[in-house]
């Protein structure tokens, strides 16, 4: 079980095969490859006034569920307190206990993960397939915002370029851009 504070940024639209090649030089370790995530975030009033929401997250056969609270965006970073585990059940059933629970199914979303640790950051580069497609983008998590900023200089990322967004702004910015 996860138990923690999240701290993260996403970087919008990068060139993968270039990011890789930076992430490699700088010493960081690919952990897997073009995973398939399904993960549908599900609300009721009760986690809307907490801004907060639960997911289930399917990642190739393995399955978690997550608790994600906002906490605040501080230079130019969010933070999160998060809970995640691993459940040996399958999709279909967290739904429906999801749904008995009296919670909203609010968003589905597929995409592809390449995932790459560096000490302890991680670096996680995805490729959303639905419910529409988006350019590639990544995030970076790490302990502590000092972290973050440091990561971003070693990467040469400007940090103007770092967007303090969970994955409700990400889909906005895109939806925008569609119409």
């Amino acid at each position: 079980m996860k138990n923690n504070i999240e701290i993260e940024v996403k970087v919008l639209e990068v060139n993968k095969k270039e990011l890789e090649k930076k992430l490699v030089a700088v010493g960081a370790k690919k952990i897997f490859s073009n995973n398939k995530i399904v993960q549908e975030s599900y609300k009721n009033k009760e986690l809307q006034k907490k801004r907060a929401s639960i997911r289930v997250r399917q990642i190739g056969k393995e399955l978690y569920i997550t608790f994600k609270e906002f906490k605040e965006i501080k230079q130019n970073v969010k933070n999160c307190k998060e809970i995640e585990f691993q459940v040996s059940s399958d999709f279909k059933t967290i739904q429906e206990v999801f749904l008995a629970l009296g919670l909203k199914k609010h968003r589905r979303i597929e995409k592809t993960r390449t995932s790459y640790k560096l000490k302890d950051i991680t670096f996680d580069i995805d490729e959303v397939i639905k419910p529409f497609k988006i350019p590639c983008y990544f995030e970076i998590e790490a302990k502590s915002y000092k972290e973050i900023e440091k990561t971003l200089l070693l990467l040469d990322i400007p940090k103007s370029k770092a967007k303090p967004w969970g994955t409700k702004q990400l889909l906005k910015h895109y939806e925008k851009m569609k119409k």
